[in-house]
């Protein structure tokens, strides 16, 4: 990723309180969290450059947290951006339980974001959302759901059709490539069709 990117993303670590001699170290330390997890740091930084004022009130000052969530967000296909909006959705208890019983009604299937909540409240983004994808289950299962059922179940997590679809076929393919291929699909910003 090119200085533009290091600056902003350093600027968005210095709002959150990591004294500006620290910045370059707790870049590389995420950067090594990137390339451990197989996915591409370029986007991470970018995410946490363009993405760290939203989230911040989940992260109460706290560098090392955003930077796992960044992380945790390029493996799940998302952004922190996606996340908060999420945990926004998920917080909204009344609006999240009524469309998630009206996602019940619809599919048949027992769906409960109560731990997803939880962790949302505590601040958890990455878990919280890590927890509605396990609650949706797999492509296959999104795949098999009609027009309705899928509006409904992104209507219940906060997210868009379209970015469950490319974070389940994220997920679905994560096991079958190379960290170095799974980086580099994401950095495509290919819909999920395309991904397919």
């Amino acid at each position: 990723y090119g200085a533009k990117a290091a600056g902003e993303s350093a600027a968005a670590m210095m709002q959150m309180g990591v004294a500006a001699a620290d910045v370059a170290d707790m870049q590389m330390e995420t950067n090594l969290m990137a390339v451990k997890a197989g996915v591409d740091m370029a986007k991470v930084q970018s995410d946490i450059a363009e993405n760290a004022g939203k989230v911040s009130a989940y992260f109460a000052g706290n560098p090392k947290a955003l930077a796992k969530a960044a992380v945790e967000a390029a493996k799940m296909g998302m952004s922190l951006s996606d996340m908060a909006d999420i945990s926004d959705k998920l917080l909204d208890f009344e609006s999240s339980i009524s469309a998630q019983f009206e996602l019940q009604a619809l599919t048949g299937r027992q769906m409960n974001f109560d731990k997803a909540r939880q962790l949302a409240l505590e601040g958890d983004i990455a878990g919280a959302s890590a927890a509605v994808l396990e609650q949706v289950g797999s492509i296959h299962d999104f795949n098999k759901m009609d027009v309705l059922e899928r509006k409904k179940l992104a209507e219940a997590t906060g997210m868009s059709v379209e970015q469950l679809q490319k974070s389940l076929t994220l997920q679905a393919k994560r096991n079958e490539l190379t960290d170095e291929e799974f980086a580099a699909a994401q950095g495509l910003n290919l819909s999920a069709e395309e991904l397919k």
